[in-house]
């Protein structure tokens, strides 16, 4: 069965003519509208801190390298007292071996005038 031709200039026709321009403007912004909406919905939310993963490591590390700057400076600071206290050790001990060759130079040369020996470098 075949639909008759309207007539899209008589009354009836360009009313539903209007019904339908007013029902496809109405349809293309509900379409607008729900596209929008699943867009928004469907969005991928970004962190508030995109790099978060990366931005505490870097604060760990830089935390851990600080601590271990501040731990090797406290090392190198005794490491250079206890060379202080090494060198002034050493200067005693040259100090202490003096006295004691001089001792026994003198020793020696005691023995060598109440013996009447020759000194023992000669």
């Amino acid at each position: 069965m075949a639909l008759p031709a309207l007539d899209l200039t008589s009354p009836h026709g360009k009313e539903l003519s209007r019904q339908l321009g007013l029902t496809l403007a109405a349809s293309e912004k509900l379409d607008a509208h729900l596209t929008a909406s699943i867009e928004a919905l469907t969005q991928k939310k970004e962190s508030k801190y995109p790099m978060r993963g990366l931005a505490r490591l870097s604060n760990l590390t830089e935390t851990l390298v600080k601590e271990m700057d501040a731990k090797a400076d406290a090392v190198a600071d005794r490491l250079v007292a206890a060379k202080a206290r090494h060198e002034a050790t050493l200067v005693k001990f040259e100090d202490f071996t003096a006295a004691v060759e001089k001792v026994a130079d003198d020793a020696e040369a005691a023995l060598g005038q109440i013996s009447n020996l020759p000194p023992p470098n000669a």
